[in-house]
């Protein structure tokens, strides 16, 4: 009878402890697997991959982009990918010590220029990270007098959360957010015109 009962027993406490568990996990998920904003200390934010079927948002064609807000390079503000939608989007993710960044930069400089005016932005970041200090990603900027804006992305954090394995990257935006083109390694002028040409068309159909 004592053996019966002491069998009773821990079949409870292994229920009991099977629940407890159970709650416990579902608790995490539920805290940790669905906001969509998480913030670093010094105010940077990423918005992680959204659970909506209908819109759901990410890092491949098609996906509206995950949204961000980093610092701006020598301003004191910071600024997000969403304050660009309305505008056709040039994001081209770099490095200071990386040559094809070296040798694309004139390219998205000239693009920049020509395309200012016709609704497209092109928008630097710079992988903050990488790089030896702030010196060096200053004298890049100065020496090819970059006109446009460039974001840093000083905790890592949208490299992460773009799964950047390596650089150059570039991803061309349509104004709702949605990436058109995700292009990993050098890119040149013509080929952004046919990448901003090909987004153009595309959202015209859509």
């Amino acid at each position: 009878m004592m053996r019966g009962s002491r069998l009773t027993s821990i079949v409870i406490l292994l229920a009991a402890i099977g629940i407890a568990a159970y709650s416990f996990i579902a608790l995490q998920s539920e805290t940790k697997g669905n906001p969509l904003n998480q913030f670093s200390n010094d105010g940077q934010q990423i918005d992680r991959i959204a659970s909506n079927a209908t819109d759901p948002r990410g890092i491949q064609e098609g996906d509206l982009a995950i949204n961000f807000t980093l610092p701006v390079f020598s301003e004191e503000k910071t600024k997000s990918l969403s304050d660009f939608q309305g505008s056709f989007v040039v994001l081209n993710m770099w490095a200071s010590w990386c040559p094809p960044c070296r040798e694309e930069m004139p390219y998205l400089i000239q693009f920049y220029e020509d395309y200012k005016d016709d609704n497209v932005q092109v928008v630097g970041l710079n992988m903050t990270t990488q790089e030896r200090n702030g010196e060096v990603i200053a004298q890049f900027i100065e020496e090819f007098q970059i006109p446009f804006l460039t974001m840093m992305d000083e905790r890592g954090e949208v490299g992460m959360g773009y799964q950047i394995m390596a650089i150059p990257m570039t991803f061309i935006l349509d104004p709702d957010g949605r990436i058109i083109k995700r292009h990993q390694g050098y890119i040149n002028y013509d080929m952004l015109e046919r990448f901003i040409n090909e987004a153009q068309a595309q959202y015209v159909k859509g």
